[in-house]
């Protein structure tokens, strides 16, 4: 779980949220994409990288035991 973790959030996971946000950003200037899947990618990426604030927030202890 820990390799998941690094992968999603180094440096390939930082590549696909750039090709995602670009992609999106695209097809949004050229009115192929509606403003809900522009904010749903937006969210998605920021969850994806905030996952471990967000975990230790709601849970009150750290979930860095990687």
């Amino acid at each position: 779980m820990c390799n998941v973790l690094r992968v999603a959030t180094g440096n390939a996971g930082k590549a696909f949220a750039a090709f995602a946000i670009i992609s999106v950003g695209i097809g949004f200037f050229t009115g192929k994409v509606s403003w809900g899947l522009m904010v749903g990618v937006a969210a998605g990426i920021a969850a994806m990288f905030g996952a471990p604030q967000i975990v230790s927030a709601i849970s009150g202890t750290s979930s860095a035991t990687c």
